[in-house]
Parts: C-alpha cells; sequence; structure tokens
C-alpha cells in the first residue's frame, strides 16, 4: 500500500517520526514519535492546511510517498468505532483522540494505525509508529514531487 503525507523538504526523507517530538496531533500527545501520513495526496495537502478552506502551503513543501508492505498488520479505528466521543473536534488538545492514540502508540503493538481523516469524512490517515520494529520495513517510495 502507498500512503502520503506533505513535508518541508528538509524533513522528506526523515523516518524517525522527530516532528511528534515538538508538536501534537490529533491522534498523539507531543513528545512521541510518530508519522502521519494519508491514503492520498489530496487528503493530505488538505490535512496540512487544516480543513477544506485551508491556507496556502509554502513553497519548498514536497509529497513524500511511502511503501507499506501488505504483510504488515495494521490496525483500524472506523468513524462506527468512535460514534460515542467526540473524536472530529477542534481543538483537539487533551481530548480522546490523543488519549487513544498515545496508548496505542506507547503500547506499541502494531506499526501502523488506520484512523478516520476528519478533513475528508470518506478519507483515512495513516499513522505510522516509528517505534515499532515493522517500521523499519516502510520505505520511501518518492519525495521529489513538490505540493502545488
Amino acid at each position: 500500500m502507498i500512503v502520503h503525507r506533505v513535508s518541508g523538504n528538509e524533513y522528506k526523507d526523515d523516518l524517525s517520526g522527530g516532528g511528534g517530538l515538538k508538536s501534537e496531533g490529533r491522534w498523539h500527545n507531543r513528545g512521541i514519535p510518530i508519522i502521519y501520513t494519508s491514503e492520498s495526496k489530496a487528503v493530505a495537502k488538505k490535512e496540512k492546511q487544516r480543513g477544506p478552506a485551508g491556507k496556502i502551503i509554502p513553497d519548498g513543501f514536497v509529497y513524500v510517498s511511502y511503501e507499506i508492505p501488505d504483510n504488515i498488520e495494521i490496525l483500524e479505528i472506523t468513524r462506527e468505532m468512535l460514534d460515542d466521543i467526540p473524536w472530529d473536534k477542534t481543538p483537539y488538545k487533551g481530548g480522546p483522540t490523543q488519549i487513544i492514540g498515545s496508548d496505542l502508540l506507547a503500547q506499541g503493538e502494531f506499526a501502523v494505525i488506520k484512523v478516520p481523516s476528519v478533513v475528508d469524512d470518506k478519507s483515512y490517515n495513516f499513522i505510522i509508529n516509528p517505534n515499532h520494529p515493522d517500521a523499519r520495513r516502510i520505505t520511501i517510495k518518492d519525495s521529489r514531487t513538490k505540493v502545488e
């Protein structure tokens, strides 16, 4: 499977998840290594823009495409599983998705977790846990395409 993210050119080849150490996200607390990816370049761009209205992505950003081997087990969290919690609300700081995601990353059982996208209600994002041993098998296939 190929998944994508939008990255600054200087971080395009980084598989450490170091961005999660510096800032929080919907599915993790700051201080946890994580790589957020999306099922398509279009959704990755929307995620970077933080919504359909969006903002302009500055020069120097590229699409990074990752290949996740088919035999890596992926935990799937569906929208239906989240029906009883405000998973898609902003601000998300301290919210249920940060708790769920941070706990799953800390447990380290899965290299990849599939979660619903907030910016596209039919799409999913794929969270890569760089601390999982199988994450070493995930490779960057392309990191040269500029975000237009």
